[in-house]
């Protein structure tokens, strides 16, 4: 009964919508992405901007760009509060930002990477987490 519980589960989380808002989010998130980088770039390379604060800047620019997008072509929400529904989208977005903020951290003080290096693994590997938490929370809780 536990197998097939777990087999239905399964099915339903990699079911072809699924799929294809993982396939938009991935897209969007890439849009987002080079936001965000391009905004760490010139902040921390060009303007000599402590390397921690220009992350916190993109990351902030690329939520913004990511909300409003996948608002409106991933999750295809409408639901009509969307002070509260962004409020919301922050707080998740803040794990995300933790997240990120500790992995360059890690990558450039513990394993010595440049930082830009550091800043697109980071985006890479907080990319998961942050498509489950706004499909769960942001878009599927507040629809």
């Amino acid at each position: 009964m536990l197998l097939v519980q777990r087999k239905n589960t399964l099915r339903k989380v990699m079911s072809s919508d699924v799929i294809r808002q993982l396939v938009k989010y991935f897209i969007i998130g890439g849009l987002a992405a080079v936001t965000n980088l391009s905004m760490f770039y010139v902040l921390a390379y060009i303007l000599n901007l402590y390397y921690l604060v220009s992350a916190a800047i993109g990351f902030v620019s690329g939520a913004v760009l990511n909300y409003t997008l996948n608002r409106k072509y991933t999750f295809k929400n409408t639901y009509r509060n969307k002070t509260k529904q962004f409020t919301v989208f922050l707080i998740v977005a803040s794990t995300s930002l933790i997240w990120n903020e500790l992995l360059i951290y890690f990558f450039v003080e513990y394993i010595a990477l440049s930082k830009m290096i550091a800043a697109v693994l980071s985006v890479g590997i907080v990319f998961l987490w942050s498509f489950a938490m706004h499909k769960i929370i942001t878009f599927g809780m507040m629809k």
